[in-house]
């Protein structure tokens, strides 16, 4: 009896990370899933038979266009180019102790993607993290790791899961890239050896500086 008591605890400690990821689904109202699994540690099997009765659920490398949340599946390896998409939300979900502060760097500084949240174990509850690039002291900061939401007694604790970064860029220096194409750029010379750049595309870029 207290081998079978044992065997059930285990296994209702080992799904809680299947249940909060489709909790999260359900609760941020997400509609397309896609779902990439590089561990042997979660319940797929369970986790699909629950997030397909809530939202439509796609699997392997290749993604629908109308994903909206990916929910990448990890354990001490993390590969970055399962991440490239400014319009997709991700969810990493670790079923092992990862480098934070080392993952959110790589995701932030080689893919520039702010809407990256971390799931992991701490202890009889579940943490949901994620990174503020822009703060009042520091700029590019992936160094503060935030949590932002947590999961226990089967439930989340707070309605956020992917809080808005970008309310505020406390005056830190944004990069623009654009074509240097007619019309978008226009290149005058003056007689000094100056160049003025002009066009449609400076324009938009001069109005989100006011703005921003």
């Amino acid at each position: 009896i207290i081998l079978s008591f044992s065997l059930a605890v285990a296994q209702f400690y080992e799904l809680k990370l299947e249940r909060a990821a489709v909790d999260l689904i359900e609760k941020s109202r997400f509609s397309h899933v896609h779902l990439l699994i590089n561990s042997s540690n979660f319940d797929h099997d369970l986790f699909l038979s629950e997030a397909t009765q809530i939202a439509t659920v796609s699997i392997g490398v290749k993604r629908q266009k109308r994903v909206q949340l990916v929910v990448i599946i990890a354990d001490d390896k993390f590969d970055l180019k399962s991440v490239n998409d400014v319009n997709e939300f991700y969810l990493i979900v670790t079923t092992r102790l990862l480098n934070v502060q080392e993952l959110f760097k790589s995701i932030w500084e080689r893919k520039n993607l702010l809407n990256v949240n971390l799931m992991m174990k701490n202890g009889s509850k579940i943490d949901l993290l994620t990174f503020f690039p822009f703060s009042e002291h520091e700029c590019n900061n992936t160094k503060t790791i935030k949590i932002i939401n947590e999961f226990s007694n089967d439930t989340w604790t707070s309605k956020e899961f992917f809080p808005s970064k970008i309310l505020n860029f406390h005056s830190c220096t944004l990069r623009v890239g654009t074509p240097p194409a007619f019309p978008g750029i226009i290149h005058h010379k003056h007689k000094n050896g100056t160049i003025e750049f002009k066009g449609s595309d400076i324009k938009i870029v001069r109005e989100l500086e006011l703005r921003l």
